[in-house]
């Protein structure tokens, strides 16, 4: 990133720089893990060490370690290019083709020595109007490999962020986004190096900053999707918490480990909460074959008269109706009743896939939470009234 040919705003170009290290930083560990992470983490990388020349403060830094001004650009010049490079590759990378990145490395060592070599090379033509056409073949050079290292940036996210898992598609949009904000800045740098006071319009210091906001909100994509699926898993096993703990009470074998509280669970797995979450939906569901032979047709039959007399929407019914008997066969389990010679199926429909088994749990743990499921249907004179229902029923039709 070239800061001399449109001058970017300093103070949110730090900003800028500080949380795409932030990004950086957090996804090391990943990117060392996965190398399908890792064109990512070097671009983000290559456009935070471009970032961090640009900022006074660096400019100082190197002042005061009584380097010159020649090197000072040759170094921010350099890990320009090298950002540049790094897009390069992540375009690869993404493609799975590695066709680019010779040309990559070429261009770079020529770029380097082009830079070592022109003359004048402290000044540029946005503030010295005096420099040398060798010069202005150099910032031409630099705003070329910008230029074509954007541009294959933005149709390598154009072509696969338009499909696939949502995260990938998340990161490649905000990076094909940033790398469209800095065509327009490289476009006005090159109009500089032929009309050196020409003035740049005013959101254009503003485009660098924004895309390493961009590449740094890329970066935590990741993190960002884990985050929103473990919260989402925490609040299933919230949810599934009584309807397995019922169950193993009444069937304590189905448990892998022994029970512990529901706070726990959800705040102290002691594995990650998506494989407890697998756990609890497997566990509920060896429970529930148990059961089956806790149920007769007679129980069944009552279980429907009861949830019927509750008018309850049909969406809703059959759950209700589910639950009644589960909590019924945990009774007559934990009483010690024998089991049954043919068993009643309390299974639900059937189930296609991993997301319908934990829609309809769900609904049958909302269903067992209810004070409609917990009459006893063995004990007449205690079953709830529709009446009964619909006055404190808020929670049912909820549920």
């Amino acid at each position: 990133m070239r800061a001399e040919l449109v001058p970017v705003d300093d103070r949110v170009a730090a900003v800028a720089a500080v949380c795409l290290w932030v990004a950086v930083l957090a996804r090391l560990p990943s990117a060392l893990r996965h190398p399908s992470q890792r064109g990512v983490w070097c671009a983000a990388v290559g456009a935070a060490l471009a970032m961090t020349f640009c900022l006074p403060g660096t400019e100082r830094l190197l002042a005061q370690s009584h380097a010159s001004r020649a090197t000072a650009v040759l170094t921010r010049d350099v890990a320009g290019v090298a950002s540049a490079a790094a897009v390069l590759y992540l375009a690869d990378a993404v493609a799975g083709t590695r066709r680019l990145l010779p040309w990559t490395c070429g261009a770079l060592g020529v770029t380097v020595a082009a830079l070592q070599l022109a003359p004048a090379a402290a000044g540029h033509p946005a503030d010295n109007s005096s420099a040398g056409p060798a010069q202005g073949l150099v910032v031409l050079l630099l705003i070329f490999i910008h230029l074509v290292a954007n541009a294959r940036c933005l149709a390598m996210c154009w072509r696969y962020g338009r499909s696939g898992p949502a995260p990938l598609t998340s990161a490649l949009g905000l990076l094909g986004l940033g790398a469209a904000i800095a065509l327009p800045y490289w476009a006005i740098g090159a109009v500089l190096v032929f009309v050196p006071a020409h003035s740049a319009v005013p959101v254009i210091p503003f485009l660098p900053p924004l895309q390493c906001l961009l590449a740094a909100m890329a970066v935590l994509v990741p993190m960002v999707a884990a985050a929103h699926r473990s919260v989402v898993d925490a609040r299933t096993i919230w949810r599934l918490w009584p309807l397995w703990r019922g169950l193993i009470d009444a069937v304590p074998e189905a448990a892998l480990n022994s029970p512990r509280s529901r706070l726990r669970e959800v705040l102290w797995p002691g594995l990650p909460r998506r494989f407890l979450m697998y756990r609890k939906l497997i566990e509920i569901r060896n429970a529930l074959l148990v059961l089956r032979r806790h149920i007769d047709t007679t129980t069944a039959q009552a279980a429907r008269s009861h949830v019927a007399a509750a008018r309850l929407p049909e969406s809703l019914t059959e759950a209700t109706v589910l639950a009644c008997l589960v909590r019924e066969s945990c009774r007559s389990r934990i009483a010690g009743n024998p089991e049954l010679p043919q068993p009643y199926e309390i299974t639900g429909p059937a189930i296609d896939n991993l997301g319908q088994e934990k829609a309809f749990l769900l609904q049958l743990a909302a269903a067992y939470d209810h004070p409609l499921a917990r009459v006893r249907l063995t004990a007449p004179s205690e079953p709830m009234t529709a009446a009964s229902w619909r006055t404190g029923g808020s929670d049912g039709a909820s549920a």
